[in-house]
């Protein structure tokens, strides 16, 4: 059941997803005075019931990245939580476009395989924001690695 519902728009959740997506936007609205808390309420409401429509998927997206950013979901609810919580992420139009990136690194990083290694350097160009820069025989290959994800900033040949 954790797969986008071809029926209609939002996204489906277990029951284990919902329970988790419902306590943590319920415990974030409590302590929220803003015009977020009222959406945070209906994701609760919504949460329950195994799917979240498209005009709440923002907010649950801002909410897994939160407690998984921050620490909150292995605290809370241990390993098992976390992976939920990851699950749900990935499923999101940010956890897809993450995965996107991952993709093609590894697309790039696949060019390397049998080239003999000549360098590797990791810089920061600023907080958060690393480069890391792999020379091989005939093919250089920098990631750029921030917070949001790792993305190929150029090859060269």
């Amino acid at each position: 059941m954790s797969a986008e519902s071809p029926s209609r728009t939002g996204l489906e959740l277990s029951e284990d997803e919902a329970a988790l997506v419902a306590e943590e936007a319920l415990a974030l609205a409590e302590v929220l005075a803003g015009p977020q808390r009222p959406r945070l309420l209906r994701l609760a409401q919504t949460a329950r019931t195994g799917f979240v429509p498209e005009d709440l998927v923002d907010v649950l997206e801002g909410l897994a990245v939160l407690v998984l950013q921050s620490g909150r979901a292995r605290r809370s609810a241990r390993a098992e939580g976390e992976r939920l919580w990851t699950d749900v992420f990935r499923r999101t139009p940010r956890g897809r476009d993450l995965q996107g990136q991952l993709e093609a690194v590894n697309q790039a990083l696949r060019a390397l395989v049998g080239r003999r290694l000549d360098a590797l350097r990791v810089e920061c160009r600023t907080l958060g924001h690393f480069v890391f820069t792999l020379a091989t025989e005939g093919i250089t290959l920098t990631l750029a690695v921030r917070a949001d994800g790792v993305q190929v900033e150029s090859v060269s040949a």
